[in-house]
């Protein structure tokens, strides 16, 4: 649109006034009401675009809701294919941000006259429900006549160095977001004052309270770094305002100013101690609504203007110019502020100005609007009725403002002028849920430490984990509800941990007792390589990987390969070879077992809870091996016997010579000894047997030991959830610790006894997933690994696969002693945090 077009056949485009992001703004005229007006135009380029065409109307409808001398009005929204325009007030004036740039640090009185006018048109949009969510300096008009007045609502940001876009299209400017807003998480009314604050604190000090060239760094500040002292920069403000702008930027949204009303109490109190203070109100009381007379309103835009032309005309003295000027301010501000409610019934949108407004009769009466806070429903209907009004409730809120059942707010306001019979909508007082405890405040306690604190008092606690540069690793950064706030027994409290820096890590898998095929799957799936492959003999099936040549669980660089070691098959105990060269026969036997209990420890048992099975898995094989030197104790017999046989023959053939005899009988005696080598291996392994049968009557104790005491648990304990899941983890850590230390004696061929723990503790834990992860639609599960390590060790506590619908997951984990707790999902290292079972 160029200087000259005329759109709707009524505004007359008079200049461009600038380009934003998102839309192209001019100042136009209307022809019909002879005032200048702002026209907000979407960009071309984002025409096709139904999300931004979609804001730019919600802006519209969000404005229209609100009538209110601090907020830029809405007059009309004009839309044809291709083309959508906003037309707004038009305001004389600067931004406040150049104010602040030009006039900065304000005096006190100024900050606080600026303050509640900006929290008079707040106010306003948060009575019908919309928050600003980008309030900034540059979103603030000053008129010439020291009028503030909000604008840009709803309008969303593209990624600049002052403006960032957040999951969720939070948009605004970092600089004065609020942490939940900068965390992409729901805003509230409180996400405005907090924004308010810092406006504050820069009009106060002539700065910003976090500056740096990147805007995630500054978004990042306001989560986790307190607001600087205002009187470190400006020692001339007031205790008491340092301590309103404290308040409202607290981090936590509890101990912030919860509504506009609560922040202007404050700052009232403050006025009445600095008497020189010249608070300029919201002048709502000059600002009533009142129709005219459609003469009378032109009378006053013919006297405006001939007054202009008589300025102009006239060049009378300097004194009388500046007289002019301030009257033909005065009333086309006036006109501004009264003319769309005269001229709702042209197609000026407001989707709620009063409910009777519209072209005003000479004779239908005005009325005031009378008070009916504190009144109950019957009492307010019949001051309505008295007052010639109707009475409708459209809501009710918690309050501990009024009595309960009273109408805690009304509108039209009090003393608005309305016709008669017009209706005020009413919003009823109730009670709060009475809460019988309060939470205590754990942030910045490491996680178990708040953990036990929490679960002390009688909450529920879920962890949520987020990276953080700045927030040592395990501690808590925030938490809901926030402390001190009252909260029902057993109710949930969300913590948000540190994570750390972020620094994933490739976490080694463990390959053993995988084929080939499934363990080179298996690291591509955790994104790392195959390398050298060899075979080796061994006991396992052929093509069964026997060793890696990187631990289970240990972090891995990416780029190096993995070499594996897998079995070429069992090699066989006993060789028969028959060699008829010389026409003679003789039997060799080799490789006799060695040692039949080197590979017990081999086999991973994956059900760790089941003791019995593992016990029973190890009889099994030592049985096996015992099963075998019995048939080699055979085979070394039968040999025997046919050696024998052998020379039997060769004694009666009297033409043998005494060399094939004696050959013989050497034959004979090494198979005497092989007789005497194979009986001993054969004992060695009817001990192995013997001591594989009492450690599995012991591992049977054990396990019913187990199960009585998590029977005995279950009829003790009460049949809450939290209750049943301790028990059972009482139980199960047991179980395992009994296998734990079955296995390793194994292992060590050490089968004397089984030692029971008495310094393990069992510790509820929740694990979410991790955002990133959730947006992932293909994944159906996720697999899980949480090492302990401490500097006796490293103790994998969980080693499971996890549906992802079962996220949060809270799980127990036993252990003992400090350390540092690592969560892996499928492989990567997502956060540790240091842990202590105690």
């Amino acid at each position: 649109m160029e200087p000259g077009f005329i759109l709707a056949q009524r505004y007359l485009i008079i200049r461009k006034l600038g380009v934003g992001a998102t839309a192209i703004v001019y100042k136009a005229e209307d022809s019909k009401l002879k005032r200048f007006v702002t026209i907000k135009r979407l960009k071309p380029a984002l025409n096709d675009d139904q999300d931004f065409v979609k804001r730019f109307k919600a802006e519209a409808l969000a404005v229209a809701c609100i009538s209110h001398i601090n907020v830029g009005m809405v007059y009309d929204v004009y839309e044809e294919p291709g083309l959508y325009c906003i037309i707004m007030e038009y305001i004389e004036g600067r931004t406040l941000k150049e104010l602040i740039e030009r006039d900065g640090p304000f005096t006190e009185s100024r900050i606080i006259n600026y303050s509640m006018q900006i929290l008079a048109g707040l106010k306003a949009a948060h009575t019908q429900h919309v928050i600003h969510r980008d309030i900034k300096p540059e979103n603030i008009m000053v008129t010439n006549d020291d009028v503030l007045k909000i604008r840009d609502f709803g309008m969303a940001k593209v990624p600049t160095n002052s403006t960032i876009v957040l999951t969720g299209h939070v948009a605004g400017s970092v600089y004065y977001f609020s942490p939940e807003q900068a965390k992409g998480r729901m805003v509230t009314e409180s996400s405005d004052l907090y924004a308010l604050g810092i406006i504050m604190f820069e009009m106060a000090t002539n700065c910003l309270p976090f500056e740096s060239d990147n805007p995630i760094s500054i978004a990042i500040q306001h989560i986790n770094e307190p607001i600087p002292d205002v009187r470190d920069f400006n020692s001339k403000i007031s205790p008491e305002l340092v301590n309103v702008i404290s308040k409202a930027t607290q981090k936590s949204t509890g101990l912030r100013y919860q509504e506009a009303d609560q922040m202007i109490s404050d700052l009232d109190l403050l006025v009445k101690t600095i008497p020189s203070a010249p608070i300029r109100k919201s002048r709502i009381d000059m600002m009533q609504t009142i129709l005219m007379k459609k003469a009378e309103v032109n009378s006053i835009i013919k006297q405006s203007k001939e007054k202009a032309k008589e300025k102009t005309r006239k060049k009378r003295t300097k004194f009388l110019a500046i007289l002019s000027g301030c009257m033909l301010s005065f009333c086309i501000a006036t006109i501004i502020c009264l003319w769309p409610r005269l001229w709702s019934n042209i197609g000026l949108t407001c989707s709620r100005l009063w409910p009777t407004i519209g072209l005003a009769s000479s004779n239908k009466k005005l009325i005031n609007v009378p008070n009916l806070i504190g009144q109950t429903f019957e009492e307010a209907s019949i001051s309505a009725k008295e007052n010639s009004f109707k009475i409708k409730q459209i809501a009710e809120k918690e309050t501990t403002k009024v009595k309960a059942g009273t109408v805690l707010e009304q509108y039209p306001s009090i003393n608005t002028a309305v016709s008669s019979n017009s209706v005020i909508e009413v919003t009823m007082a109730k009670s709060p849920q009475k809460l019988d405890a309060s939470v205590p405040d754990v942030v910045g306690l490491k996680t178990a430490d708040a953990q036990q604190i929490i679960e002390e008092a009688g909450f529920f606690c879920t962890v949520e984990r987020e990276f953080n540069d700045y927030i040592e690793i395990g501690n808590v950064i925030a938490q809901d509800p926030v402390g001190n706030a009252k909260s029902k027994k057993w109710n949930v409290v969300e913590l948000t941990v540190s994570l750390g820096k972020e620094n994933p890590y490739i976490v080694m898998p463990n390959l053993e007792d995988l084929t080939l095929e499934q363990a080179e799957n298996t690291l591509k799936a955790y994104q790392l390589r195959l390398g050298q492959v060899v075979e080796e003999e061994s006991y396992k099936d052929k093509g069964v990987v026997i060793s890696q040549d990187l631990l289970p669980n240990s972090n891995v660089d990416p780029d190096i390969a993995i070499n594996l070691t897998v079995s070429s098959g069992v090699k066989p105990r006993l060789n028969i070879v028959e060699d008829k060269s010389d026409g003679g026969m003789f039997f060799e036997i080799e490789n006799f077992l060695e040692n039949i209990t080197k590979d017990l420890s081999a086999k991973k048992v994956i059900d760790l809870e089941n003791i019995r099975a593992l016990a029973e898995l190890k009889k099994d094989e030592v049985y096996n091996n015992f099963v075998l030197a019995e048939l080699e104790h055979a085979t070394a017999i039968e040999q025997t016997d046919k050696a024998q046989a052998i020379l039997d023959a060769i004694q009666q053939n009297e033409s043998s010579s005494k060399e094939d005899i004696k050959d013989a009988q050497k034959i004979l005696d090494d198979n005497q000894d092989n007789i005497k080598k194979t009986k001993k291996v054969l004992d060695k392994s009817q001990d192995a047997l013997d001591k594989a049968n009492d450690n599995l009557i012991q591992a049977e104790e054990k396990l019913l030991d187990a199960i009585e005491k998590f029977e005995a648990s279950q009829n003790s304990q009460n049949e809450t959830l939290l209750a049943n899941s301790q028990n059972v983890q009482d139980s199960q850590n047991e179980m395992r610790l009994a296998n734990s230390i079955f296995n390793s004696n194994v292992s060590n061929n050490n089968f004397s006894s089984l030692i029971s723990p008495t310094d393990c503790y069992t510790k509820f834990y929740t694990i979410n997933l991790p955002d990133t992860l959730k947006q992932d639609a293909e994944r159906l599960t996720y697999h899980v690994i949480i090492i302990f390590k401490t500097n006796d060790g490293d103790v994998t506590l969980l080693d499971k696969t996890i549906i992802k619908n079962q996220f949060p997951k809270t799980v127990e984990l036993t252990g003992s002693g400090s350390g540092t707790l690592y969560i892996y999902f499928d492989s990567l290292q997502w956060w540790k945090e240091e842990y202590s079972f105690s």
